[in-house]
Order: C-alpha cells, then structure tokens, then sequence
C-alpha cells in the first residue's frame, strides 16, 4: 500500500502544480520567479485569452485570487471594453502653431471662406443672422 499512497502524493503534487500553472503562480518552466503574481497580471493575462480557454481557467483563478467567479467575469469583461475602446487609435504627435492665434481675425478669415465658398444669396436673412452678410 505505501507504493499506492505515493502515487496519489505523486498526482496531487502533479495537479497543484497544473492548477498553480492556470491561475499564473507559476511559469511554464517550473520557475516561480517568472511567475506573475500580482491581481492585476492575472486579470490583465485573462483579458488576453480566448473566451474558450478564459473559461477552462476562471474557476481556479478565482478560486486562487479568492473571489466568486462572477466578481472574476466582471472585472475581465470591463478590462477587455476598456482595452478594445482604445485599441487601434494612433494619434499624431501634435505641434502647436508657432504663433499666437487671434480669435477675432480668425473667425473674421473662417466667414470671408463661407462667404466665398457658398451659392446662397448674400440677402438672405439666415446669413444675416450668423453675421456673414
């Protein structure tokens, strides 16, 4: 019987090493040391899988980060909206113009352009009103 309750020390080593693989306390090589830890490295590496593979680990994860699963569904939901709203916007580095800017002359610029660019008749009321007659 001692060989019997080695094997089952054996298998029980054997999946708390897989469970604490899933839930990311340890790294795939067996280092500890590159294993992430924190709360927020394991939300941030389960807001990265698949919904498949996300629910394969969701119930160990929380088990290990010691929340309901539903608390774990939650917050990686708002963790994937909020990186999928700002994915894929590049801005451009912008350069402020180099000299200062006057309000009155620039709008005074953007009505000569209106003026010049519209096919209404320069009677009309509606023009009158926006103060481009």
């Amino acid at each position: 019987m001692p060989e019997l309750e080695a094997v089952h020390r054996g298998q029980s080593f054997l999946d708390s090493l897989a469970e604490q693989m899933a839930v990311g306390n340890l790294a795939a090589d067996g280092d500890p040391d590159d294993a992430e830890t924190s709360d927020a490295d394991r939300l941030a590496r389960l807001a990265e899988l698949s919904p498949i593979e996300y629910d394969r680990q969701r119930d160990a994860v929380a088990k290990a980060m010691n929340i309901r699963a539903a608390t774990l569904d939650k917050t990686v939901k708002e963790l994937r909206q909020e990186k999928s709203s700002t994915e894929g916007i590049d801005f451009d580095d912008v350069e402020p113009w180099p000299h200062p800017v006057e309000p009155a002359m620039l709008l005074s610029d953007l009505a000569g352009v209106v003026r010049r660019s519209s096919s209404a008749p320069t009677k009309r009321p509606m023009l009158r009103r926006c103060g481009l007659r």
